[in-house]
């Protein structure tokens, strides 16, 4: 294996998080609601509780891998909030191609 940026990023990544990468690259250019991509990878056998996932996927964005948009609303006087991830495009997202199988 080579030495560089982009396997330095990828030893850096826990299997949670490859994973996530892995079912955003099937949505690439679109928005997959957090709701939905929690729900995706429990099909793949990882558990996450709600404030854990949000933790994982705040260090996906600091590494620049994903990007995060927020809706909040109110509902019955109560503030709510929607996340919605995608998948970086461009150079950094190269070097985060997870291999399949």
């Amino acid at each position: 294996m080579s030495e560089g940026i982009g396997c330095d990023k990828m030893s850096a990544l826990a299997r949670v998080e490859q994973a996530i990468l892995d079912i955003l690259a099937g949505y690439q250019g679109e928005e997959v609601s957090g709701r939905a991509l929690r729900r995706l990878l429990t099909n793949r056998g990882f558990r996450r509780s709600a404030p854990a996932f949000i933790f994982t996927m705040m260090a996906l964005a600091d590494k620049g891998l994903v990007k995060c948009r927020e809706e909040v609303f109110v509902i019955g006087g109560l503030e709510a909030r929607d996340r919605y991830y995608q998948l970086i495009e461009g150079p950094r997202a190269n070097e985060a191609v997870i291999p399949s199988g």
